[in-house]
């Protein structure tokens, strides 16, 4: 064995790697079977965690890379890119959805072309949504850079800063 040459690698492999789906495809497997393995080690009834913190681990890396990146590079045109986020509570999920996006435009080094449209049933939440006044333990979520780019301080608490609030229309809206 010490004797024998390694075969180089295909051109087709080390070109394939080099694209940002390659490598979310690749964590995103290893990330499900690693889900799988640890499962299967798990009394019954707690097997479905392990495979939901795989899915909730993979679905913003994969969403980002493989849909709203190709999405941003193929849009053309002065509309800007729509998207809906029911049941956006206090608003978490529709400022996480602007950060994800600005953050796609800027890696495609395009202006920032997108509306969020973010509904709820409850009003007073919808309200506390409009705000874009978090809680200073959001800090423990959210990555120090992402706190001084989007938001600003204001009494011991981190507010949406205008760029993207501007961009995230809030409203009450009963699905059913």
């Amino acid at each position: 064995m010490a004797g024998r040459a390694r075969p180089d690698t295909p051109d087709y492999l080390t070109g394939s790697m080099s694209y940002p789906s390659a490598h979310t495809s690749t964590i995103v497997v290893v990330v499900g079977l690693t889900a799988a393995f640890a499962a299967q080690e798990m009394p019954q009834r707690y097997r479905g965690y392990a495979y939901w913190l795989g899915i909730i681990v993979c679905m913003p890396m994969a969403l980002s890379r493989l849909v709203i990146g190709p999405l941003i590079r193929e849009h053309r045109g002065d509309d800007p890119i729509r998207v809906w986020v029911a049941g956006c509570s206090t608003g978490e999920e529709a400022v996480s959805a602007a950060i994800v996006l600005a953050e796609a435009f800027d890696r495609a080094g395009r202006e920032p072309r997108f509306q969020i449209f973010a509904t709820d049933i409850d009003q007073r939440a919808v309200d506390t949504a409009r705000d874009g006044n978090f809680p200073a333990s959001i800090a423990e979520d959210v990555h120090p850079d992402r706190l001084t780019r989007y938001f600003f301080e204001e009494n011991g608490r981190y507010v949406l800063g205008k760029p993207l609030r501007d961009r995230i229309l809030f409203a009450r809206q009963d699905l059913l």
